[in-house]
């Protein structure tokens, strides 16, 4: 029943009461645009006794009812949304239909209707002449813009070369008496759309062609063309008959005009008296020129043909599975494989063609699949066929109705200690299929090699507890989720059987002397502890077992008052029904040390020798002494180094230096127990003031400070004379040596002594390049290793003959520093290039075997060296671990070169060194090298340039090698 009621519908019906509902807002009739959004509204006001979910809205169309499509569909406010309106699909009348979900009543709307208007552009066409060859200079030509339209278009505006064309607003346009000038000039027409301006697009152009009447014109021209391969083709090529020509056809970029060829008496190529081209089979494609020549002034016009071979690509995704909910609507669309020419699709199912337009199934033009209101039974196997004149080929799409996953039940594992445990997760339905995770207590689990598998390759997922220990033990449960929603399964225990085994785990004792100790040897893990016993027995040196008389098979091992004869092995077994076992510790009783003489407090000054004395009541004992991170004891400390432990235990500092100002610690150990003791020693600097600042009166002290002061000086300008001859000396005796090498050198083929080590000092024992390799077997060498990729360079200290010297960071290159560390990295890299990550530095095949042995020679140096003024290698590195290292890392001092820092001082940036300094220097160089000739090492190249120095003054000697210095001003 249809019921106007101005401006809403009201219905009433009576049951066992009334029910009135009205519609409301109701839809009316719109002005749409074609191709732009619109909607038409709708709605229900329900009574008060109902609610608006009591009724149910559809649309309808020319008494049809409107399905939802990707277009146009009902809304949520039960509106009718349009997307993109349609100027032939959305013509007639639209209603909105209100029914009671109770009475069945239902309520119609007024018929709402679209004025649509729309604008089309057609392009442009040639009116007069008829024909584009007829287009000669001095013709007048006529051209027609062909624009329709809801309402009529109006105010057509033609334009060329980017010009409008004034006083031209007619649909023709007529141009005037055309020249050879104008060949090739492109025009537009544009009229207004609504509140748009609507133009002709590049391909709806239309382009003046004005031909030389002296040029041959050709009339019916071959156009380009798409063959099946080995296929007979004719292309055809017509010339008019003024003025008098001939047409000859040409190969791709050929100068030689075609001919006729002929096999087996049969044409396979034939040019004919009409300008036709036959070729009976094409293999490959082409291009053919089809060429009209004037006879008499030779000039000629060309048409080109391309010949292409048909072809079809495979799909790039061959098979597909996809899901649809039952009752919704499924759509896909199959993208067209490669193709020409371009590939019609299609669709199958079971053999058959989906059908199209207005069924349930269907498929559209473009290869959409669609399917209305999905069911169960549409599953299957759904074929895409793309085919053109070179054939087909086909993708699957599997469809699948899309469920809620479930899952089986896991089963409790009860399993003895050191065995795998294993749960198995089956999913009994859900697609797509579920993703499954494994929990434990309520924890996410993920595979731990040698700890936890799971394996999720199949419909079962396995989790496998591998070497289950009592820590294992828990509640495991497995979880499965798609889209459609999520099943967990029930949570099962996992037991683990417990070996029997020692708890807490026996370890080796110490016991002082006359005290009293207990050892208990405790078990666990053990399911027959009726039958468990326990006992210790003790192990004499021939292997004999003796049971522990003080307490027989007591799980005790006890001491009432420990003697020295107590020490010894002894063993606890334990064993019950099934399992044995048994462990060996070792118990020392002795007397705990104690020092009786401490070291005492000193200041000394300058270059003063001090010892250190430390006793301990035991006098066998040998202590160990510690200053900073430096230790030192009897074994690592040898008489001509700068500090020595002694066999009394004294610790002996042979000219102290400021740097030795410090505490000193001195260490007992015996087994468990330590004793120590520490004490300051102050090095004062020695200091030569003014003689006035002595004290007053006393005129001996005076005079003895004089002569001091005068002996110094004498003493001093001797030492420089002496060190200046000397030094002279050196210069031409090196100057000689590197001549002779430079010999030696020629003569034995590029060998160079700079490349020798000296050994023992000995220079008649030359060891040929002994440390020129590096032994990568070497554990202590694998513990050097540094990742290349953590170095993080900072700046340019230097570069010299081997490559770069870098300051960088070096993060955990010291675990137990939360900072990162400041170092010095050297680098072996290829000639003119210094760069610490550059491609060339990983080039290690490029390398000059002399720089990678002096390098490698130079990291075994530093690696048998260890004395304070040479600087530690830290580690070595390489950005490719199958090669040699490249990098070389070192601790990194913060003033950097030693020559530099000269040079700052001499020119005032920093504050100036005094002479004493200087010495101080001189002496800390000369300890590093006289450490390095103990092992039979020499520097070779020993410069300011090659030390580095610390803001406290502590000068170590380097491997840098540096040629070019970089300082930071």
């Amino acid at each position: 029943m249809k019921l106007p009621v101005g401006f809403f519908l009201l219905g009433c019906t009576l049951v066992f009461q009334v029910t009135c509902f009205e519609i409301y807002p109701i839809p009316h009739n719109q002005d749409v645009i074609d191709g732009r959004t619109a909607t038409l509204r709708c709605g229900v006001l329900p009574d008060e006794d109902s609610a608006t979910n009591d009724y149910t809205v559809n649309w309808e169309q020319n008494s049809k009812k409107v399905e939802n499509t990707e277009r146009r569909k009902q809304n949520i406010n039960n509106n009718l949304y349009f997307k993109r309106v349609d100027k032939d699909l959305d013509q007639g009348g639209f209603r909105c239909v209100v029914q009671h979900n109770i009475t069945g009543e239902k309520l119609y709307s007024e018929v709402a209707h679209f004025n649509i208007k729309w604008n089309i552009h057609h392009g442009i066409s040639l009116v007069n002449p008829v024909e584009s060859i007829s287009i000669v200079t001095g013709l007048n030509v006529t051209i027609r813009c062909n624009i329709t339209g809801q309402p009529a278009p109006r105010n057509i505006r033609w334009k060329t070369g980017g010009k409008i064309l004034e006083g031209s607003d007619d649909f023709d346009l007529v141009i005037q008496n055309v020249s050879l000038s104008q060949n090739g000039s492109e025009y537009t027409c544009c009229s207004m759309y609504l509140t748009d301006t609507n133009c002709s697009k590049k391909h709806l152009t239309f382009t003046l062609r004005v031909r030389d009447p002296t040029i041959p014109a050709i009339v019916n021209y071959p156009g380009d063309m798409v063959i099946k391969a080995r296929s007979f083709i004719a292309v055809h090529c017509e010339v008019a008959n003024f003025p008098p020509a001939e047409l000859k056809w040409y190969g791709p970029r050929s100068i030689v005009p075609l001919k006729n060829k002929t096999k087996d008496n049969e044409c396979r190529q034939c040019i004919y008296p009409n300008g036709t081209l036959i070729r009976l089979e094409m293999r490959r494609g082409t291009v053919f020129e089809c060429r009209a020549i004037n006879t008499k002034n030779k000039k000629y016009q060309s048409h080109f043909a391309t010949v292409e071979i048909a072809k079809i690509d495979n799909f790039d995704q061959p098979e597909e599975y996809k899901y649809f909910r039952q009752g919704e609507n499924f759509e896909y669309r199959c993208q067209s494989p490669g193709g020409n020419p371009k590939p019609s699709l299609m669709w199958m199912y079971e053999g058959e063609p989906v059908s199209e337009g207005q069924h349930r199934i269907s498929q559209t033009d473009k290869g959409v699949l669609v399917i209305t209101k999905a069911q169960p039974a549409d599953k299957g196997t759904y074929r895409c066929v793309a085919e053109n004149m070179a054939g087909n080929v086909s993708k699957r799409l599997i469809l699948e109705p899309a469920e809620k996953p479930e899952v089986s039940d896991l089963k409790d594992q009860i399993v003895d200690e050191g065995d795998n445990a294993t749960f198995r997760c089956t999913i009994v339905k859900g697609s797509p299929e579920p993703q499954v995770k494994w929990y434990k207590d309520g924890s996410i689990l993920t595979n731990e090699p040698g700890k936890l598998a799971i394996d999720y390759s199949s419909v079962t997922s396995y989790l496998v507890v591998i070497n289950a220990t009592p820590k294992d033990e828990g509640k495991y449960q497995c979880d499965v989720e798609n889209s459609e929603g999520e099943a967990k399964s029930n949570e099962a225990a996992l037991l683990v059987n417990e070996n029997l085994k020692f708890s807490p785990p026996l370890a080796d004792k110490c016991v002082k002397v006359g005290e009293r100790s207990i050892t208990e040897c405790k078990v666990r893990g053990s399911n027959e502890s009726d039958t468990l016993s326990v006992r210790w027995s003790r192990v004499h040196s021939d292997g004999e077992e003796t049971p522990y008389k003080p307490n027989p098979g007591s799980s005790q091992l006890k001491f009432a008052n420990a003697r020295r004869n107590d020490s010894g092995d002894y063993k606890c077994q334990a064993k019950d029904k099934f399992t044995n076992i048994q462990k060996t510790i070792t118990v020392t009783v002795v007397v705990p040390p104690k020092i009786i003489l401490p070291p005492s407090n000193t200041t000394i000054q300058q270059y003063e020798n001090v010892t250190l004395k430390c006793a301990a009541t035991n006098h066998i004992l040998k202590p160990k002494w510690t200053f900073g991170q430096y230790e030192y004891t009897r074994e690592t400390t040898k008489s001509k180094s700068h500090k020595i432990v002694r066999d009394d235990g004294s610790l002996f500092i042979m000219q102290a230096k400021l740097l030795d100002s410090g505490i000193y610690e001195c260490i007992y150990t015996v087994c468990n127990f330590t004793a120590k003791a520490s004490a300051e020693v102050s090095v004062v600097e020695v200091r030569y003031g003014d003689p006035d600042e002595t004290p007053a009166g006393n005129e001996e002290n005076k005079t003895t400070f004089t002569i001091q002061t005068i002996a110094l000086s004498i003493s001093g300008s001797v030492a420089y004379i002496l060190i200046t001859v000397a030094i002279i000396f050196y210069c031409r005796k090196n100057k000689k040596n590197q001549k002779l090498s430079e010999e030696d050198k020629k003569m034995s083929g590029g060998d160079s002594r700079m490349d020798k080590l000296l050994v023992n000092g000995d220079e008649n024992t030359i060891q040929m390049e002994p440390l020129s390799r590096l032994d990568d077997t070497d554990p202590k060498m694998k513990k050097l290793y540094y990742p290349a990729e953590n170095i993080q360079p900072i700046s340019v200290i230097g570069k010299g003959e081997m490559g770069g010297v870098f300051l960088s960071k070096a993060p955990g290159i010291f675990p137990d520093l939360e900072d990162d560390v400041l170092v010095m990295v050297k680098s072996l890299t290829p000639q003119h290039s210094h760069h610490l990550h550059s491609k060339a530095s990983t080039d290690n095949g490029k390398i000059d075997e002399s720089l990678r042995s002096a390098f490698n020679r130079e990291i075994n140096i530093l690696r048998r060296v260890n004395q304070e003024n040479v600087v530690k290698l830290l580690a070595v590195s390489s950005e490719d671990p199958s090669l040699k290292p490249n990098f070389l890392i070192t601790e990194y001092l913060d003033w950097g070169i030693l020559k530099l820092c000269l040079r700052a001082s001499a020119e005032g940036r920093i504050a100036k060194f005094t002479k004493m300094q200087k010495m101080e220097m001189c002496y800390q160089v000369a300890c590093g090298l006289e450490h390095m000739k103990d092992f039979g090492l020499v520097h070779r190249d020993i410069a300011a340039r090659n030390c580095v120095i610390s803001s406290q003054h502590v000068v170590k000697i380097s491997m840098l090698s540096l040629s070019q210095e970089g300082f930071q001003e």
